[in-house]
């Protein structure tokens, strides 16, 4: 059955992305910050109602109710386009039709669609259960890159297990952290200079050594953080629950905010369309455990 969900799986990404269907390979827009009732429909009669965040493609309608309100984001436009109460629109290639009611102009987003459209060509390999090679070693794996910064100083790395504590090294001082249940070991960093760190993690049981594991982070200066703070602050004013920041700390390496960003979305919002964007993170911080259980969760909608 397993393998049978896999086929299935490639089977439905093979339609979304051939060029040969009437869908296009990316989406032009993305509606996002959903109020009341809000409906879709892919020929302008029969309509469905949108209850999450999604992507949207060419030729698509969206209609709002009496209490309905939503944004959408284009990648040629720099603001979120306000689709008010009682209105009716249709999706174009780069603009939108309004057929009734009233669309403003909202929030500035800069190029997020872009960014947005790039994941979207490729984040379905990372929907690929990742099984381990049978060994009962523990080891400990951490990115070949990150990104920390005084706003966000949280290091993470997956926990081998709860009967494992463990010492972290950087800037010429070691850090013991306890043993914890959590499935992600989180410490938070202090007084760490701008640049590029090497830090060292080892697995300990109890005062035994396990295993370790190296790499660099790189600490962003304050100078280096003021044009991220900038669009964080705008993306803050859309109030989406999380999934743009999420994407902007991506985008800028804070790989461990991305993930906090993308948890507090999905907990606020049941979306299982927008999985792979934050397994994509997960992939990239080496944590296969909970890279797993969300392509776990992905693949049981198909």
């Amino acid at each position: 059955m397993k393998h049978y969900g896999i086929i299935l799986l490639t089977l439905v990404l093979c339609l979304i992305q051939s060029p040969t269907t009437a869908r296009p390979n990316k989406p032009v827009a993305f509606l996002l910050n959903g109020q009341g009732n809000i409906f879709q429909s892919f020929d302008g009669s029969e309509w469905d109602k949108i209850d999450r965040s999604k992507f949207l493609f060419p030729g698509s309608y969206i209609k709002t109710g009496p209490d309905g309100s939503c944004q959408l984001i284009f990648e040629s436009f720099d603001h979120t386009k306000y689709i008010e109460n009682n209105s009716q629109i249709k999706i174009q290639d780069d603009n939108i039709k309004v057929l009734s009611g009233k669309v403003k102009d909202k929030q500035k987003v800069y190029s997020f669609m872009e960014n947005l459209k790039r994941k979207f060509a490729i984040i379905q390999k990372y929907t690929t259960v990742h099984r381990s090679a049978g060994s009962t070693k523990k080891i400990l794996e951490l990115p070949d890159s990150l990104a920390l910064c005084d706003a966000y100083p949280t290091l993470a790395w997956e926990n081998c297990g709860s009967q494992y504590n463990y010492k972290l090294t950087i800037q010429n001082k070691t850090y013991t952290i306890p043993k914890s249940n959590e499935p992600i070991i989180r410490f938070k960093l202090k007084n760490i200079t701008p640049g590029k760190h090497h830090y060292q993690i080892s697995v300990m049981d109890n005062s035994v050594l396990s295993c370790k594991a190296e790499s660099t982070l790189n600490w962003l200066s304050i100078d280096e953080y003021k044009p991220i703070k900038s669009k964080e602050e705008n993306l803050q004013l859309i109030n989406d629950q999380g999934f743009l920041l999420g994407n902007l700390m991506d985008e800028n390496g804070l790989k461990v905010a991305a993930i906090d960003y993308y948890i507090h979305f999905f907990e606020t919002e049941n979306n299982t369309d927008l999985i792979p964007f934050l397994a994509k993170i997960y992939k990239e911080l080496k944590m296969k455990n909970s890279l797993n259980k969300q392509i776990q969760k992905f693949n049981k909608k198909l």
